[in-house]
């Protein structure tokens, strides 16, 4: 029984990360674009786990200086991710979405083989073939609603090539301090998206600003806390499957709130991007986080 709380922080994590396009779409209802709710979030985010860390006596020091690239490349990446996931939640469906975001997997393990001198193996060409041909019945006009949600479609799957980056990110900094490297990913979004909300910035009252703070911040909180311990205790191949429950979750959120049906091309389209994820995860042993 033990041993099955400690999975929890990783179900809580896929729980989390399936309800972040309704949290886009509430900020967006209440007149937040997307560069309010990426400098509120992490702004928020950076404050309070700066304050979370510090109780807990954590060293938040400047990190080593090839830590410090690594972080830079690693906040690059989850800031566009964040940029695109945006556009893709509030001008797509949350099935579309879903499905063209996870096929960062697959490019975080092709970029891999460059980074880490990784083997080509069957499983990635496998995964490759699936993803490639999931990505094309989704975005197939003639049997899908993709006319309709193509602007949210390619902004999803621009966000798969951020979030490729992120797990590469992650990866070259396993070794590091995970609260160091949590509050400087943090700050230094926050910090990337400071210009683009003081030039381009739309908030119109001050209780938009407080639900993008408090919403925001509450919700980058929770995730670096769930990574941080649901990772101490679970292996990387464990919390991969696990947190691939995002999928499902995600697509049953757009169906149970917002009435969102899924189309033929969809429904294939996903089981061949799924099943090519799944076989990155256990059979090539690739992390989502």
């Amino acid at each position: 029984m033990a041993r099955l709380f400690e999975y929890f922080p990783v179900f809580f994590l896929a729980f989390l990360w399936a309800f972040y396009g309704p949290l886009l779409r509430f900020l967006e209802s209440i007149g937040l674009n997307v560069f309010d709710v990426n400098f509120l979030s992490f702004s928020a985010g950076a404050v309070l786990l700066f304050l979370i860390f510090k109780a807990q006596k954590a060293k938040l020091g400047f990190p080593a200086k090839t830590d410090a690239k690594k972080l830079f490349f690693y906040a690059v990446s989850l800031s566009s991710t964040n940029l695109f996931l945006f556009y893709a939640f509030t001008l797509s469906t949350f099935a579309n979405t879903i499905l063209l975001h996870y096929t960062g997997l697959l490019w975080a393990s092709l970029a891999a083989i460059v980074f880490f001198g990784e083997k080509i193996t069957k499983w990635k060409l496998i995964a490759a073939v699936l993803c490639v041909i999931g990505i094309g019945v989704i975005f197939l006009p003639s049997v899908s609603f993709s006319e309709k949600f193509l602007i949210g479609n390619i902004a999803a799957l621009a966000s798969s090539f951020g979030y490729g980056g992120m797990i590469i990110g992650s990866r070259s900094l396993k070794e590091s301090d995970s609260k160091k490297i949590s509050f400087y990913s943090v700050l230094l979004c926050a910090i990337i998206y400071l210009p683009l909300f003081v030039f381009f910035g739309s908030p119109k009252e001050t209780m938009d600003i407080f639900f993008g703070l408090s919403t925001g911040g509450a919700y980058s909180v929770l995730e670096a806390l769930f990574v941080i311990y649901g990772m101490k205790a679970v292996s990387v191949i464990a919390a991969s499957i696990i947190l691939v429950l995002e999928i499902p979750m995600t697509i049953l959120v757009g169906f149970l709130f917002y009435s969102e049906g899924i189309p033929f091309a969809t429904l294939i389209g996903g089981i061949l991007i799924t099943t090519g994820v799944l076989f990155l995860v256990v059979k090539d042993g690739v992390s989502k986080i």
